[in-house]
């Protein structure tokens, strides 16, 4: 023990600086933990539609959104999002389900989304997911 209190008086300098790190890092990982948008099952995403009149956002390509979407899914490719958030307003109130193609896509957008005041969620594993939960598409 008093190995350690006379390093740590000779280096108080060091001692400082790894505190002001390890102080930094928490807040970093408190404010990406904030952040985040949470990430939704297909189930839960249908009780959310359900319940909360929640909004599912298609942020693929426009092709993939014509293959096959999710009932009342409205479209708006990724690329476009930002100049198009505007035109969202009108479900602020709402919960916003993001469906994009990478996980990275929805991500973004959720944290565009939420910094602009919307209640963004995340629907976990996209299309591929809903179509495994046995869910209904549109086509075309």
């Amino acid at each position: 023990m008093q190995a350690l209190m006379s390093f740590l008086s000779q280096h108080s300098a060091l001692f400082f600086a790894f505190g002001v790190l390890v102080t930094l890092a928490v807040i970093v990982e408190f404010i990406r933990l904030r952040r985040a948008a949470a990430k939704v099952t297909p189930h839960q995403a249908v009780l959310l539609m359900n319940r909360e009149n929640a909004i599912v956002l298609d942020l693929r390509e426009s092709a993939d959104f014509q293959a096959a979407h999710i009932v009342d899914a409205v479209s708006i490719p990724y690329p476009e999002l930002k100049n198009r958030i505007k035109s969202l307003n009108a479900h602020r109130t709402k919960p916003l389900l993001l469906l994009a193609t990478k996980e990275s896509d929805s991500t973004h957008a959720a944290t565009d989304l939420t910094q602009a005041g919307f209640d963004a969620r995340i629907l976990a594993g996209g299309i591929r997911a809903w179509r495994e939960a046995e869910l209904p598409l549109i086509k075309g």
